[in-house]
């Protein structure tokens, strides 16, 4: 699997600790959390590269059965005055699904995380793709809050059929 934008890598080493993935490519710009992220696949023995490089020029020669991101989503005028942190942290939607259509396999699936309001822009942009999302489920902060988060599940495939699951609470 790869885990674009990874950060200090807890999405690609949290499926490694629960089985959901053999091998995780992490892909990460950002110098500091570059240098965090080989710390934790260091530390916690896990089967895992660190990629140095931009989401955008990522064109690995193989293909990935699984493809997570948690793409940056702050503006650009709300983030860290320091270049290398404000690239990492502010970017382009349409770079991290790009990427992720790029490399997936034939028969692979997309997961991103994003924010609920920004649904609609997520769907469009897989949509444009070629992806079609198949799965959803929202994350509320409370049970009496509107959802902060969403987890769309997309993959190559004919329009339709998007089951959407309980939320979750977190």
């Amino acid at each position: 699997m790869c885990d674009l934008g990874a950060g200090v890598g807890a999405v690609g080493l949290s499926l490694l600790h629960l089985g959901a993935a053999r091998f995780v490519t992490f892909v990460e710009v950002d110098p500091v959390a570059i240098r965090l992220l080989q710390h934790n696949v260091e530390e916690n023995g896990v089967a895992g590269e660190v990629v140095a490089e931009d989401v955008r020029s990522f064109f690995p020669p193989g293909r990935f059965d699984l493809v997570v991101a948690n793409p940056p989503y702050f503006a650009a005028g709300r983030v860290s005055p320091e270049p290398s942190r404000r690239r990492a942290r502010s970017g382009s939607l349409a770079d991290f699904v790009g990427a992720a259509a790029r490399i997936l396999a034939p028969q692979g699936r997309v997961a991103f995380a994003y924010p609920a309001r920004e649904l609609s822009r997520l769907m469009a942009c897989l949509r444009a793709e070629g992806l079609e999302p198949k799965m959803l489920q929202c994350v509320h902060g409370r049970t009496d809050r509107v959802a902060r988060i969403v987890l769309v599940s997309a993959r190559r495939a004919k329009p339709g059929g998007l089951d959407i699951l309980p939320p979750l609470q977190g």
